[in-house]
């Protein structure tokens, strides 16, 4: 006859060393307390608009997390971005003075090319942080494909009080039903501070630029 033995855990109290269990109470008190908001807000869709400033002081990260939480429980996210400051770089780079009239860039063509590296650059960080994916961070086991394109069409400002604004614009047209398609297909639509023109030339339009 063989005796059975069962060996027990030592608790917390019979071995000092050993860490508390973790309690998991407030967890479940706050996932009761937002679950009205969620079943309220699944299947809408959010506008976040963000300036330059955000990712220029490192926070892009946490925004990206955050935002990732919201799609993760349904919500539909369209991702706005500015890049003043960054354009501000690009031009600081070039040794180009930047020229404004009454708040509004005056983008020559060399300002343009500014915007557009701007742009571009700040695109690929925004990109890589909704692709963070570490074990044993908010991002653990996410997916989340961000799709951007051309769904602004702009027409230029022109001339204000004498000055020529160039190619500075103004938004014409969203393509509502390309992005609407888009975030139907479970991905973060992400709209960059430059529009089109049926020209084929790029227009910087008026969010942070």
């Amino acid at each position: 006859m063989t005796e059975s033995h069962t060996e027990q855990t030592p608790s917390p109290e019979q071995n000092p060393g050993l860490p508390p269990p973790p309690n998991s109470q407030p967890f479940v008190d706050w996932l009761r307390m937002v679950a009205p908001y969620i079943h309220a807000f699944r299947g809408k869709t959010f506008v976040v608009a963000i300036d330059g400033e955000l990712a220029h002081q490192g926070y892009l990260y946490a925004l990206a997390q955050d935002l990732a939480l919201l799609h993760a429980m349904g919500m539909r996210i369209v991702l706005v971005y500015g890049s003043r400051p960054q354009v501000a770089e690009q031009l600081t780079l070039r040794n180009i003075a930047p020229c404004f009239h009454k708040g509004w860039r005056v983008t020559d063509k060399a300002a343009l090319e500014c915007a557009k590296e701007a742009a571009g650059e700040l695109r690929l960080d925004i990109e890589a942080a909704f692709s963070q994916g570490l074990p044993n961070t908010p991002m653990a086991h996410s997916a989340v494909r961000v799709i951007s394109g051309n769904f602004v069409t702009a027409r230029p400002m022109g001339i204000m009080e004498g000055v020529d604004l160039q190619h500075t614009g103004l938004v014409r047209k969203v393509d509502t039903n390309a992005i609407f398609q888009s975030l139907n297909s479970n991905a973060i639509v992400l709209l960059r501070p430059l529009g089109f023109r049926p020209l084929a030339r790029h227009l910087t339009w008026p969010w942070k630029t």
